[in-house]
C-alpha cells in the first residue's frame, strides 16, 4: 500500500515578463526552471495548476495575445509531464478582459467568455475525459474521477469575483455554479468518494469574493465536509491556508484550504510550488513542502539559473502528526498566544516565502494577528475565531 500520494501544484504559472520593446521568444520562454519542477515531481501521482497563466501586463491582453500565452504553458506541461496527469482551474487573468467573465446570456462576442472556455475544453481534453466537455464549454467548471475513490471537483469561480462586473447586471449569476457544485458533492457522498476541490481564488478571501458566495461556499463545506477531502487554492501568491468552522458550533474545526502559492514574484516575494502528500485512503493532506528560490540572489546573477531549495516542511516546522482540520486548529490557538509567537513569526516568513522585500518591512505583532485572522476568517463579518485570537493574543 502506498504511504502518500504525492501531488505538485504550481500556482500561478511561471511566464516570461514582457515589454514593449522586447517581447520574448518561445525559446526563451521555455520555462527552464520546469526542470527543477519536474525533477520534485517525478513521483508525483498528478498535478494540479490553479490557474492565472497570463501575465500582469494587464494593458496589454488580447484574445489572441492570452490563447498564445496559454498555448505556451500547456505545451511546456505536456512537455514536462508526458505522462502525469495535469488537472486545470482558470484563473482571473485568462480571460480578455481581465476580470470579466459575463454569464452565458451575454452572448455578444464582445462580451462573452465562449472563446476562452471553447479553447480549454480543447486543450485540457488531453487530460479530461470527454464528458467534461459540456461544463468546461458551459462555463469552465468540471469534475473527473481521478482514481477509484478520489474525485476532482474544479470550479471556475470568477463568477464570484468582487471584479467581475457582470454580477452587478445579474446577481443570479452566482446560483448556477454553486448549485452544480452542491449536486455533484452530493452524488459523490452517495457513491462514497472523497473530494479534492479545486478554486483559483479562495472562496475565504477578503475583498476578492462576493460575500453571498462566502456565506453559500461556507454552508455547502459544512454540509460535505466528511466528503471533501482537501481544497486547493491560488490567487493571493502567498503560501497559506484556511481552516473553515462549523457555524453551529464554531469550536469544531471542519476543513481546510490550502494555497499553492505562485510561481510568480508579484509582490515583494519569492517563487514558489508545493509538493503535497496525501493520505491513499482519507486524501486528506499529510503533509507539503515548498520549494523556492531566491529573487534577489537570482537578479545578481542573471546568466545562472536559479537556485531551487526546499524551503521547509510544514508538518517538520511546526511539529504536526498530519494536516487535518483539528490538528490544523491546535496550530492555530497555539500560534495565537505569547507562547507562539515566534512560530507565528516564522509562519509569516514562508507565507511571503522569505521575500526580501516583505522581511526588510517587518510585520509587528498587529500584522502578525491580522494575519493569524486570515486562516480563520472564511466568511465576512463572522469574526468568532477571530475574537478568540485576540484574547488569548496579548494575555
Amino acid at each position: 500500500m502506498l504511504r502518500s500520494i504525492a501531488e505538485v501544484i504550481i500556482s500561478p504559472a511561471i511566464f516570461c515578463p514582457t515589454s514593449r520593446r522586447h517581447i520574448p521568444t518561445t525559446s526563451e520562454c521555455s520555462l527552464a526552471t520546469f526542470g527543477d519542477i519536474v525533477d520534485s515531481a517525478e513521483y508525483a501521482a498528478y498535478i494540479y495548476h490553479t490557474g492565472d497563466i497570463v501575465d500582469h501586463g494587464v494593458w496589454e491582453t488580447s484574445f489572441g495575445h492570452n490563447i498564445r500565452t496559454m498555448n505556451r504553458l500547456h505545451n511546456k506541461l505536456l512537455e514536462a509531464f508526458p505522462d502525469t496527469p495535469v488537472y486545470n482551474a482558470i484563473g482571473n487573468h485568462e480571460a480578455h478582459p481581465m476580470n470579466v467573465f459575463a454569464p452565458t446570456i451575454a452572448n455578444r462576442p464582445e462580451f462573452s467568455v465562449g472563446w476562452l472556455y471553447s479553447y480549454l475544453a480543447d486543450v485540457w481534453g488531453h487530460w479530461l475525459p470527454r464528458s467534461t466537455v459540456n461544463s468546461i464549454r458551459q462555463g469552465g467548471f468540471y469534475t473527473t474521477l481521478v482514481r477509484p475513490g478520489l474525485r476532482l471537483v474544479a470550479v471556475n469561480n470568477q463568477d464570484c469575483y468582487t471584479y467581475n462586473w457582470w454580477i452587478i447586471w445579474n446577481p443570479g449569476y452566482l446560483a448556477t455554479q454553486l448549485q452544480w457544485l452542491h449536486d455533484v458533492l452530493l452524488l459523490a457522498e452517495q457513491n462514497g468518494e472523497k473530494v479534492h476541490l479545486l478554486a483559483h481564488i479562495p472562496y475565504s478571501s477578503s475583498g476578492s469574493t462576493y460575500f453571498v458566495c462566502q456565506r453559500e461556499f461556507r454552508r455547502i463545506v459544512e454540509r460535505f465536509h466528511n466528503t471533501i477531502s482537501a481544497q486547493f487554492n491560488g490567487h493571493t501568491h502567498r503560501d497559506e491556508f484556511n481552516v473553515f468552522y462549523s457555524r453551529e458550533n464554531p469550536q469544531h474545526a471542519i476543513n481546510v484550504a490550502w494555497n499553492g502559492g505562485s510561481a510568480t514574484a508579484f509582490s515583494d516575494i519569492n517563487l514558489n510550488y508545493i509538493v503535497y502528500y496525501v493520505d491513499p485512503e482519507t486524501f486528506q493532506v499529510t503533509d507539503y513542502e515548498s520549494y523556492i528560490f531566491n529573487l534577489t540572489e537570482a537578479n545578481l546573477f542573471p546568466d545562472r539559473r536559479p537556485t531551487w531549495f526546499k524551503q521547509y516542511s510544514f508538518a517538520d516546522a511546526f511539529g504536526m502528526h498530519n494536516l487535518s482540520p483539528a490538528e490544523a486548529d491546535k496550530m492555530v490557538k497555539r500560534l495565537g498566544t505569547p507562547a507562539g509567537r515566534l512560530e507565528l513569526r516564522m509562519y509569516w516568513e514562508f507565507k511571503v516565502k522569505w521575500g526580501d522585500p516583505s522581511l526588510g518591512a517587518g510585520c509587528d505583532d498587529d500584522c502578525l494577528l491580522n494575519h493569524l485572522c486570515e486562516i480563520v476568517v472564511t466568511e465576512l463579518n463572522d469574526d468568532v475565531k477571530c475574537d478568540e485570537l485576540r484574547e488569548t493574543f496579548f494575555d
